[in-house]
């Protein structure tokens, strides 16, 4: 088992935190571990649907080689090896992303990565904010690459820019 921290950080304006929602899709570009070939485009990684696939002899759920359930699953183009990834909700890294580590790294998710290592995360909605004047929250989405919202509440811009991501392995 090999885990990888999604470190994030951003500039936040009028918001106090932000957070990954229940259903957040990770967006990402991973890396074979055998062979070391690259995506060439973006993989979804969820855990609101469990994909069956077989570990290569690694023990997990399922067992030594057999079938077993994953976030996700995918067979390797160079190599041909079937990897998997499993994100861990749980994890003792995971902070929430508040205004005072604004412009820090913070970790936001850990990924059990089997087989394979991520590369790139591509920020895309399924954040949520909460207004520092009055504490509601809100969706983000970051696909842009910057967020700009109106609270009308409390007659602010609510602002989120420099928005990135990057995967440090941890244990």
């Amino acid at each position: 088992m090999v885990l990888f921290r999604l470190e994030f950080k951003a500039d936040l304006e009028n918001i106090t935190n932000i957070q990954l929602s229940n259903d957040f899709e990770f967006v990402i570009k991973v890396q074979c571990s055998n062979c070391y070939q690259e995506t060439d485009s973006f993989i979804y990684v969820s855990d609101s649907e469990e994909r069956e696939g077989r570990r290569n002899g690694t023990r997990g759920r399922g067992g030594s080689g057999g079938p077993t359930t994953s976030d996700f699953t995918m067979r390797c183009k160079g190599c041909r090896r079937e990897n998997s990834i499993d994100i861990i909700r749980d994890h003792k890294d995971i902070q929430l992303y508040t205004i005072e580590n604004c412009s820090n790294f913070v970790p936001i998710a850990v990924l059990d990565c089997r087989g394979l290592q991520p590369t790139v995360f591509q920020p895309t909605s399924g954040f949520i904010g909460e207004s520092i004047s009055c504490s509601k929250k809100f969706e983000i989405d970051l696909s842009e690459g910057d967020f700009c919202e109106y609270d009308q509440d409390s007659n602010e811009s609510l602002t989120i820019f420099n928005a990135q991501g990057r995967f440090v392995r941890t244990r």
